[in-house]
């Protein structure tokens, strides 16, 4: 499965769906950089629902747009982390666990 993004734009937040394989960041650091220069977002939720993949890259694309938004009291969320999923082992061997907002 390719990579997939659906955005949904709700007042002041915004959820950002990722779907397939992310390897290649340009496009998603575009998009996340979007919403993190309009000032009225004040969270971006990342939905890891259908998320297969996630690159070390990609990751550091969201560590350092987590640590801009939490510098402005703004969030970066990612819900819909699957329990042992390779995703949530990533977030639990790095400890960005307990750095980030992570909602399963």
């Amino acid at each position: 499965m390719t990579e997939k993004i659906i955005i949904e734009n709700k007042n002041y937040e915004v959820i950002v769906k990722l779907e397939g394989n992310f390897s290649e960041t340009s496009t998603l650091m575009k998009i996340i950089n979007k919403f993190y220069e309009n000032k009225n977002i004040d969270k971006i939720i990342i939905d890891t629902e259908k998320l297969i993949f996630l690159s070390s890259s990609t990751l550091g694309v969201f560590v350092y747009f987590h640590t801009m938004m939490k510098k402005e009291n703004r969030k970066i969320i990612f819900v819909k982390v699957n329990m042992n999923s390779l995703l949530d082992n990533i977030f639990k061997t790095t400890g960005l666990n307990e750095i980030m907002n992570i909602e399963h």
